[in-house]
Formats: structure tokens, sequence, C-alpha cells
């Protein structure tokens, strides 16, 4: 009971001693003469409350594999390695290779010799259906004595060729069909030659 009668005794000693300097300050507003003045904070308590506001926030690192994955899909193209040159496309071996001279054998004396220069080639030589695959007219043009002779040598391989489809043969069998011709007229492969070129003019005649 003693504490509390001391301390309502602090407590109306309070309000006597304020209750004048309040009427003051009450009056000193109302009249506009009351003046409000701001203490500035030390020097130390102002850097203390700036670093403390201007402090950065924590960096989340990404983990390897998302770090991984956005490196990938956003590298900086001044990062990239630079593409390698271009390179021309290396030539084709038969870009590089020259026209063949070829000189169709001049000593064959058989359907059968020509057909096999023809389609196998002689030893150590292309055959003529490759130099026509390969090169079409090119290998003999502006050579007159080598297309001269290709022509009227071609005769025989369209004999040939002719007979294998009108008796249903292979051309294997229908070569030795024609090779047996020119042994029953028995005359040079040169004149064999002019015989069938002459029959398939006439045939295209009828």
């Amino acid at each position: 009971m003693n504490k509390l009668e001391a301390t309502n005794q602090h407590l109306v000693s309070l309000v006597e001693t304020g209750l004048p300097t309040l009427s003051l300050q009450l009056q000193q507003l109302l009249s506009g003469n009351f003046t409000l003045q701001l203490t500035a904070p030390p020097p130390a308590v102002a850097t203390a409350t700036a670093t403390a506001t201007l402090a950065p926030l924590p960096r989340i690192l990404p983990s390897p594999a998302t770090e991984s994955q956005y490196t990938s899909a956003h590298a900086s193209p001044l990062n990239r390695s630079p593409s390698p040159p271009l390179q021309p496309e290396p030539q084709q071996p038969w870009e590089q290779e020259e026209l063949p001279a070829y000189r169709m054998c001049r000593t064959i004396k058989t359907v059968e010799g020509l057909w096999r220069e023809w389609t196998v080639g002689l030893p150590g030589k292309p055959s003529i259906t490759a130099l026509d695959s390969r090169w079409g007219s090119r290998w003999r043009a502006g050579r007159h004595s080598e297309l001269q002779w290709y022509s009227l040598r071609f005769e025989v391989i369209k004999e040939i060729r002719r007979t294998a489809g009108t008796q249903r043969l292979s051309e294997e069998a229908a070569m030795w069909a024609v090779n047996l011709q020119q042994r029953q007229i028995g005359c040079s492969l040169d004149q064999f030659c002019k015989k069938l070129r002459a029959g398939r003019k006439a045939r295209i005649t009828l």
C-alpha cells in the first residue's frame, strides 16, 4: 500500500509539473509561434543507417545443372569460338581426270573380239562402254578416223542387241549367234560391219 501511494504521488507531481509546459506549447502552436526543431543524428549513426539501408541483397547462386543450361542457351556470340573458314569442296576423281585419247584396236578381226573390247575392255584399257558412260562422245571428238571406226563397229553392237531382243536371248548368247554369221559368210570384220549397215538401212526403208 505504501508503494502504491508513493507511485500515485509521483504521478501527480509529474502531471502538475508538466501541465504548465504543455499548456505553453499548445498556446505557441495555436498562435503560430511554435518552432519545430529537428536534430540530425551523429555522423556515425547516419553512416551506419545508410550502410544498413544500402546493403546488397544476398546472391542466389544457381545449381551447376541450371547454370550449365543457362550458359548453353544464352551464351553471348562474343564468347563463342569462331567458325572455321569454309573450305572448297574437294574435286571428285573424275573432275581431275583428263579427257582420254583412246584409239580403238585395229587388229581385232572377229565379232567376239570386238564385243570384248566394247564391254570388258582390252587388257589395261577401259571398255568402250565405260568411255561412253563417262565421257559420252567427247573421248573421240575431233578425230575423224576414230569417229568413222567407232560408227562402223557400232553396227555389230546394234546387231547383237537386236538379235537378243528378237530371239529373246542374253546379249552374250546373241553375240555368239552374230559371230557365227560372220564365220559363215567368211568375210572380214570391216566387210561384215558394212553388210550389217546395208541390211539395217534396207529394213528401215521397208
